[in-house]
């Protein structure tokens, strides 16, 4: 198999996983325990089915995805969404993130994301979402304001949500200038006010 059609292949393959079905923007299954419930067996799943994919792509030269939009996202999600679950809790988890990041930014500056349904959007933006850059951190919180503005009704609703998580995210980054959830996996020495924050009940992601 060429190295364009094994692309193509794995594109899809990780957008009908994560997807299913989309209609009028939205998906038409309920995804939130595979995307957001951190469910071991659902761990277990995507390593088998995506691992191999994630650390071959890992060192392919990504001049060869630079076309359609769902390529971008196929791999956005694949950098970013996947070593979440199959590294939880470890480093390694974090090891793919710029690559993702790298092609949300060039996908956002060819515009890309507006080729893209609004629930294909949210993860196109979530890069930005997991950067502990303030400048990443205000680009996500107004992608996820425009979300809002261009949908309605029950997928408005939906994507009020996702801003909401993004507010979120942009705060914590702006109080600490970090996540402090992953000070301890990453080695990093916490301050005391991050220490407090965490014995207090702060967000840690299910990482």
């Amino acid at each position: 198999m060429t190295q364009k059609k094994e692309v193509m292949q794995i594109h899809r393959e990780i957008l009908d996983f994560w997807f299913g079905d989309i209609v009028n923007g939205d998906v038409t299954s309920d995804r939130n325990e595979l995307w957001w419930s951190g469910k071991p067996d659902i761990d277990t799943t995507i390593k088998t089915r995506f691992e191999k994919a994630l650390l071959k792509a890992h060192l392919k030269d990504f001049s060869s995805w630079k076309a359609p939009a769902e390529h971008y996202l196929a791999f956005i999600i694949l950098f970013d969404q996947f070593p979440l679950n199959i590294y939880r809790k470890t480093p390694k988890a974090y090891d793919f993130a710029d690559h993702a990041l790298a092609l949300c930014l060039t996908g956002l500056d060819l515009g890309l994301d507006q080729a893209l349904a609004p629930i294909q959007r949210v993860f196109f933006y979530l890069p930005l979402e997991h950067s502990e850059s303030l400048d990443h951190q205000n680009q996500s919180v107004a992608l996820f304001n425009q979300l809002v503005k261009t949908t309605s009704g029950a997928l408005k609703e939906k994507m009020q949500g996702f801003q909401k998580f993004a507010v979120e995210h942009r705060n914590i980054v702006a109080e600490f200038g970090r996540f402090p959830h992953r000070n301890a996996v990453l080695g990093r020495t916490p301050t005391s006010a991050e220490v407090a924050y965490l014995e207090n009940g702060g967000k840690r992601f299910g990482q």
